[in-house]
């Protein structure tokens, strides 16, 4: 037999399969793996927004001396919490945020927005044991991209409650 010299058709056309497939299943890993961190990056800001949302939403009826539920001219509605005659925070629902506005002589001093995707949020003002409380519920949905038919995507309901004027330490430090 005379010695080879290069690549048979067929096995230049294996390897080029073999190739293409490792291909492919690379291309589709990547693809998942980045919905993946996609998804995981979603729920760790929303995560993170709500525990920020419930500590400002704490801290603030616990320092407010009345809290009420209002509502705008356009019919939505907002709660806002009264520290004094000057000074007052609202949270208003925008979109699929949470907005919180404390107000100094009915003018904006500072803005905090709390982002809460999939949500249905609800207020109320409430008596509890004797006591006025805040109640802001909200009826969060998972944020995951993959829905089949098969699978039932549960709520899960939310309440952060909290009592009004129970708490003077942060009356001074309100931001």
């Amino acid at each position: 037999m005379p010695n080879r010299r290069g690549f048979t058709l067929i096995e230049t056309l294996v390897v080029i399969s073999t190739m293409s497939v490792i291909l492919m299943l690379s291309a589709t890993t990547i693809f998942f793996l980045m919905r993946a961190e996609g998804d995981g990056t979603r729920a760790l800001t929303s995560s993170t927004s709500f525990a920020r949302l419930q500590n400002a939403f704490r801290r603030d009826a616990r320092a407010a001396s009345s809290a009420h539920i209002n509502q705008t001219g356009a019919g939505e509605e907002f709660l806002e919490f009264e520290f004094n005659s000057s000074q007052s925070i609202q949270y208003r629902i925008v979109g699929d945020q949470i907005v919180r506005n404390k107000f100094v002589d009915e003018t904006v001093s500072a803005t905090e927005e709390f982002f809460v995707p999939k949500t249905t949020i609800g207020f109320e003002v409430a008596q509890q044991n004797g006591k006025t409380v805040a109640v802001l519920s909200c009826d969060r949905r998972p944020l995951s991209t993959v829905e089949t038919k098969q699978k039932t995507v549960r709520s899960r309901e939310y309440r952060i409650v909290a009592a009004i004027g129970r708490d003077r330490r942060f009356e001074k430090d309100l931001q």
